[in-house]
């Protein structure tokens, strides 16, 4: 299992096996994208290369009666699965937050997304995406926290073992 974070000082070893993880990722090593805006995200997808796609569901507006403002369009679930684009929900998104409205907002469009990822076959994310040590969380605790937001066990487990996708050649 792989943990992606913010921060790159030195940890030991036996740190990350004690969370559970064979290693962390520097988030500087991916290509991540953290955007609020559809249309801008829609260009950016067409034209660089992205590993994931962070904190869409951060937005402050109020979601309306009937819908959940998820950041993403229907255009653009297409273009995520067939760039192998994944959806990354952060746990350190849900520990930063203040307000336990905005809590329970955010981990309702989370849930909204898990459902729209597996209906489109999206690949999925599970990180702490933390910037000290202290935001640091176990395996098992971002397991629990995919299952919570709506994740199978399979699901959970797949979206902690990411693996950025290899860009295969096509030999005429």
């Amino acid at each position: 299992m792989k943990d992606i974070i913010q921060f790159t000082t030195d940890i030991q070893d036996s740190f990350i096996t004690s969370l559970g993880f064979r290693t962390f990722i520097p988030a500087k090593t991916l290509h991540i994208i953290s955007c609020n805006s559809a249309a801008q995200l829609l260009t950016i997808a067409r034209k660089q290369p992205i590993d994931i796609i962070m904190s869409m569901y951060t937005s402050p507006t109020p979601d309306s009666l009937h819908a959940r403002k998820l950041g993403l369009s229907p255009a653009l679930f297409p273009l995520l699965k067939k760039k192998h684009i994944a959806l990354g929900f952060a746990f350190r998104d849900i520990i930063t937050c203040t307000s336990a409205d905005i809590k329970a907002l955010i981990i309702g469009r989370m849930m909204s997304l898990v459902n729209i990822c597996r209906a489109y076959h999206i690949p999925m994310v599970l990180c702490s995406f933390a910037t000290t040590t202290w935001e640091l969380r176990g395996a098992r605790d971002l397991w629990s926290f995919g299952r919570m937001i709506g994740m199978t066990g399979k699901e959970a487990t797949d979206a902690l073992h990411f693996n950025r996708p290899q860009k295969s050649v096509r030999l005429l």
